[in-house]
């Protein structure tokens, strides 16, 4: 009999976060399986003796690297126990993202949100990332512009002194590739938003 491979088979993952998914296999015969990677973007990814499965690289909407560059990595996650072999597809779908960084030293651990009601509060219906150590994060594209991402606390990776109450903004007016958060554009937010009123 067949090994049998669990873990998911359809996957969403935004550009520039790598990918952490897990898979095993069982013998029905408890004999020993053993998992290795095939498909026409294996060659991108990297299956663990464990079973996690990872990019290689960390993925860019914008430079695919999959075999037709449609950011859809199609890969099997083949489970053999050396006299039978299951050949499990998987495709990973990589989504554009807003990418930018969080600078006021730069600031790590801060957590970003796209504003959609502008109410300067991450809400339950507004997704959030954390940034990295250099700052970066990278959140699904807004529904529609003008839009307002917010950072919110953090550390600055110059001084390492956190940061709880520093909120820095900025507003985003059409698709662009990269956003960059700080003191400048929350102030530049401030005047248009007093500019507005009157």
């Amino acid at each position: 009999m067949e090994p049998v491979v669990t873990g998911d088979q359809t996957i969403a993952v935004l550009e520039g976060v790598q990918l952490t998914n897990a898979y095993s296999a069982s013998d029905p015969e408890d004999g020993t399986v053993t998992l290795s990677l095939a498909g026409t973007d294996a060659s991108v990814m990297t299956l663990s003796a464990a079973g996690d499965l990872t990019f290689n690289t960390v993925p860019d909407f914008e430079a695919p690297l999959d075999s037709d560059t449609d950011n859809v990595y199609n890969v099997s996650v083949v489970a053999s126990d050396s006299v039978n072999e299951t050949s499990y597809a998987v495709a990973i779908t990589v989504a554009n993202a807003t990418e930018g960084r969080v600078v006021d030293g730069p600031v790590s651990g801060a957590k970003v949100f796209i504003d959609a009601n502008g109410d300067g509060v991450q809400n339950d219906d507004e997704a959030f990332v954390s940034t990295d150590a250099q700052g970066n994060y990278a959140l699904p594209v807004p529904l529609s512009y003008p839009a307002s991402i917010v950072s919110i606390g953090g550390t600055d990776t110059q001084t390492g002194k956190v940061l709880p109450d520093l909120a820095l903004v900025s507003e985003v007016a059409s698709a662009v590739a990269t956003v960059a958060i700080t003191p400048l554009t929350t102030v530049l937010v401030g005047i248009e938003s007093e500019t507005d009123k009157t």
